[in-house]
């Protein structure tokens, strides 16, 4: 949880917002057309910190689906994991799509397909050494592993289906 804590705090760049505030005082004392006060003052401060925090996690948050898109299918996971795993390649390939709001509407049936497929190809399932992520090019993250679990369990749990049917308008 700590680890989890620290990360965040280290997207966040604090020392953008700490650069802004300059220009946001700025703003307050012209708006004031004089010194604001200080309540003011310290209510802007906490609006800057506050906002460009929102912001910063958001901008992290959104940018985990082009992180996914980077892999570019060269194999060096598969090359380096001791059970010839493809899941690092699968769950980026999976989680790319799953990020993104367009990709929802088939986003259980995409994993379960991706799983399918790749079980079907006989690559081995993921044994948590980590070797792919350290020998992937773009530095693709292990973390992708677990989200593609996630979404392989939801997906196996509540997929009906029956409930999609071709050409359904």
């Amino acid at each position: 949880m700590l680890k989890k804590i620290r990360i965040i705090l280290e997207m966040i760049k604090f020392e953008h917002t700490i650069f802004a505030l300059p220009f946001a005082f700025t703003g307050a004392l012209l708006a004031a057309r004089g010194v604001p006060s200080w309540d003011k003052v310290l209510w802007i401060a906490v609006a800057m910190f506050g906002a460009r925090s929102a912001a910063m996690g958001f901008n992290r948050w959104a940018d985990r689906a082009f992180d996914a898109a980077t892999c570019i299918g060269c194999g060096a996971c598969v090359a380096a994991c001791p059970n010839g795993s493809a899941m690092l390649f699968t769950a980026a390939k999976v989680s790319h799509l799953a990020l993104l709001p367009q990709g929802q509407a088939e986003r259980e049936r995409r994993v379960l397909a991706m799983v399918e497929q790749m079980d079907a190809e006989a690559f081995g399932s993921c044994s948590n050494h980590g070797a792919c992520d350290a020998a992937c090019p773009k530095g693709i993250s292990i973390d992708f592993i677990a989200q593609l679990n996630r979404d392989y369990i939801k997906a196996a749990l509540s997929y009906a289906p029956h409930a999609v049917t071709a050409g359904a308008a």
